[in-house]
C-alpha cells in the first residue's frame, strides 16, 4: 500500500485531492491532526479517529493529538483541572494503542495567550454567527439553545489548525462544517487553509442510528473496559443477517477495524473454524444463512459476534494492561 492509499484508507472524502497530492510529494514534513474533547472514556468510536492517526503515523506523516480541554470546558464538560486529569489518562490509551509518535497538546497551553485571543477576535469579526452556528450544528445536540461560549467553539477549532501549525485537519463528517470554515474564513485573517480529511462515523452497538455516547453504555463500551465486558456488549449488540454491512455495527467493526486494514477474522465456535480477510464474503454467508437457517454448517450471527469480540479483546490487551499497571489514569472516571 502506497503512503496516498495509507492516507486516504477509511476516508470518506479529501479535500482536496490535489492538495493532498502537493504535500505527498513535499518534501516538508507534514503535520496531521485530531482534536478531541478529553471529557469521559475512551471508546469504541474514538478508536477509529486513532487508528487514522497510526495510519498517517505509517505514512510518514506527524500525527498531533489536541487535547481539547479549554474546548470541552467551553462545551459544559467539566471544570478545566478534571479535563486536565482526564486527558493523561487518553494520552495513556492512545500510545497504548500504537499511537507512540504523535505529539500531543493541551488545547489550554496556548488558547489563553494574548495572541490567541487577539486572532480569536479578528476571526469574529470576519464571521457571521448564522456560519458559526451552522458549524457547530454538527457537533453539538442543540444548537437553538447554545451559548455564545460554545458559538465560539467552531471558530477557536478553526484558530487551533494555525497555532498547531498543522496542514492536514482530520477527523468524522461531523467535523465537516468546521473544516469548511476554516478553509472558507482563516484565509481573509492572512492565515493558510488546511486540506481536510474526514471519515465516517461508527455507529452505535444498539443499530438504531444514534452516535456512541458515554452517557448511553449500551452503544459503546471504554476501550479499557474488562474482557467480560467487551463480550457483553458485543454480544448484546445488534446483527440482522438480513440487512446490510452499513446497517450492522458488528460487521462494520469487521469491515473498517479488520478488512480495511489488511487483517483476517478468525471465527472459531464449537460449530465454525473459519477464517475471513473481507468482508463481502462474511456477509453474503451471513445471509445464506439467513435465507436457511435448517441447521448445517453455515456461519451463524453469535459466531460472528464471538469472532469479532475475540479479535477486539486480544487488541485491546495494551489498554488494559496500562490501566491495571496505572490505576491513577482511571480515577478521574470516578468523579466524571
Amino acid at each position: 500500500m502506497d503512503r496516498k492509499q495509507l492516507v486516504e484508507r477509511d476516508t470518506e472524502e479529501s479535500i482536496t485531492e490535489e492538495e493532498l497530492e502537493s504535500l505527498l510529494e513535499s518534501d516538508d514534513s507534514v503535520r496531521a491532526y485530531i482534536g478531541f474533547e478529553p471529557s469521559g472514556s475512551v471508546h469504541l468510536g474514538t478508536w477509529l479517529s486513532v487508528y487514522k492517526l497510526i495510519d498517517v503515523q505509517e505514512a510518514g506523516f506527524k500525527p498531533i493529538v489536541l487535547l481539547a480541554d479549554l474546548h470541552a470546558h467551553k462545551n459544559n464538560k467539566g471544570t478545566l483541572s478534571w479535563l486536565q486529569e482526564m486527558a493523561e489518562y487518553w494520552e495513556a490509551v492512545f500510545r497504548a494503542l500504537g499511537l507512540t509518535d504523535a505529539e500531543y497538546v493541551l488545547g489550554s497551553e496556548f488558547q489563553n495567550t494574548n495572541e490567541y485571543r487577539e486572532d480569536l477576535g479578528q476571526l469574529k469579526d470576519v464571521v457571521t454567527i448564522n456560519r458559526a452556528a451552522r458549524a457547530l450544528g454538527d457537533v453539538a445536540s442543540d444548537t437553538d439553545s447554545a451559548t455564545v461560549s460554545q458559538i465560539e467553539y467552531p471558530l477557536m477549532q478553526t484558530l487551533d489548525i494555525e497555532y498547531l501549525d498543522v496542514d492536514v485537519a482530520m477527523g468524522g463528517t461531523d467535523q465537516r462544517k468546521i473544516h469548511m470554515l476554516a478553509r472558507d474564513e482563516l484565509p481573509k485573517i492572512g492565515l493558510s487553509s488546511p486540506t481536510a480529511l474526514h471519515f465516517e462515523l461508527l455507529p452505535a452497538l444498539t443499530g438504531t442510528g444514534e452516535k456512541m455516547s458515554t452517557s448511553k453504555p449500551e452503544t459503546m463500551f471504554p476501550l479499557h473496559a474488562s474482557e467480560e465486558t467487551v463480550r457483553d456488549r458485543i454480544q448484546g449488540a445488534f446483527l440482522d443477517a438480513e440487512l446490510g454491512v452499513a446497517e450492522n455495527p458488528i460487521l462494520e467493526i469487521a469491515r473498517r477495524f479488520i478488512f480495511q486494514r489488511r487483517g483476517t477474522l478468525p471465527i472459531q465456535t464449537d460449530y465454525v473454524d473459519r477464517r475471513y480477510s473481507d468482508i463481502e464474503q462474511l456477509s453474503t454467508e451471513l445471509q445464506n444463512w439467513a435465507v436457511d437457517s435448517t441447521g448445517g454448517r453455515e456461519i451463524h450471527p453469535e459466531d460472528v459476534k464471538v469472532g469479532v469480540a475475540d479479535w477486539v479483546v486480544s487488541k485491546l490487551r495494551p489498554v488494559r494492561e496500562t490501566v491495571e499497571n496505572n490505576p491513577e489514569f482511571l480515577e478521574p472516571l470516578d468523579d466524571s
